[in-house]
């Protein structure tokens, strides 16, 4: 009996250009200029959102869902955009994703991604093992969990100037 593989996430190269970054709207994850790269690099691309830590993105056509951590460079754009500061464009690569279902729960096994833990309760109903249930978010909550506000800030005035100042320059010595 041969084990199925499980799928990889894709290596996503991202030119994040001057036309993504017009088009942006600072501190949202789903409207970035990032995410809006991601659109136009990933044709099958949905769903996709945008943050200091990850970039998640979902294939259509796959069924799959990748999630991919944020590249420092990226993090350090989304920094500046969110404080005011149009970055140049630059580029970027997705790689080494984590892969995880998108959407609504298939038939364990059937996409290789191995078993759902479920067991059969009283009657016909059937109880997850583990585990609690995902918080509910109610009506007209759904923009605030997009908003990339809480966290991480850049300072504003002259401490952020020299902190990203100090980051250009240690970005430039690494490489």
């Amino acid at each position: 009996m041969t084990a199925k593989r499980k799928p990889r996430a894709k290596v996503i190269r991202v030119n994040v250009t001057q036309e993504a970054i017009d088009r942006a709207v600072p501190k949202e994850s789903t409207v970035c200029m990032i995410a809006e790269a991601i659109k136009d690099a990933f044709e099958d691309a949905s769903n996709v959102s945008v943050d200091l830590q990850t970039c998640r993105v979902t294939d259509k056509k796959r069924g799959l869902r990748y999630v991919y951590v944020t590249p420092r460079a990226a993090g350090l754009a989304l920094l500046q955009f969110d404080a005011g500061i149009k970055p140049a464009p630059f580029s970027l690569t997705l790689k080494g994703g984590h892969v995880l279902r998108a959407g609504k729960k298939k038939t364990p096994g059937e996409d290789g991604l191995g078993k759902v833990s479920l067991r059969v309760g009283k009657g016909t109903r059937v109880e997850r093992v583990g585990g609690r249930e995902p918080p509910v978010i109610g009506n007209g909550l759904g923009r605030l969990k997009r908003r990339r506000v809480f966290g991480m800030r850049l300072p504003s005035g002259p401490a952020g100037e020299q902190l990203l100042a100090a980051e250009a320059k240690a970005a430039a010595g690494s490489t």
